[in-house]
């Protein structure tokens, strides 16, 4: 979460992946991969990020079913719309995917004008991908 210019709390980047289960070994793929050790995270008192703390500036609040985390919840909300909106279903073979797309177009959401321009500078700064290297499977 962010703060704007007139002090208003908001959704900042987003990232997603699929775990095995709620443990804290799970949770810490993706603390390691996107979190900061120097940030402050909120979270929820799950019992899964209290051995995060020995590593992590990590506060728990109570969830309160969400009354605590509304800007995530909206998002989640968004994302199972998405889902069911567009795709009807995913598949877990897959799902990395469908969470990656669905990050791509949320961390782009205020960018939507320019994005064009941006696709097409990637795509000329870009080496060619050769069909063959592509894995469809």
């Amino acid at each position: 979460m962010v703060r704007d210019k007139k002090g208003s709390t908001k959704a900042g980047r987003m990232y997603a992946l699929p775990i095995e289960n709620y443990s804290s070994k799970e949770l810490k793929k993706m603390f390691d991969t996107h979190i900061s050790k120097q940030a402050n995270v909120v979270t929820d008192k799950w019992s899964g990020y209290s051995p995060l703390k020995k590593e992590f500036n990590i506060e728990q609040i109570k969830s309160d079913s969400g009354a605590n985390f509304p800007i995530l919840h909206a998002i989640i909300m968004n994302l199972k719309g998405w889902i069911r909106g567009i795709h009807h279903s995913i598949t877990e073979r897959h799902l990395s995917k469908y969470l990656n797309e669905f990050c791509f177009r949320f961390n782009r959401r205020n960018f939507i004008d320019g994005m064009h321009n941006f696709i097409l500078k990637k795509m000329t700064i870009s080496k060619p991908i050769l069909i063959k290297s592509i894995n469809c499977s």
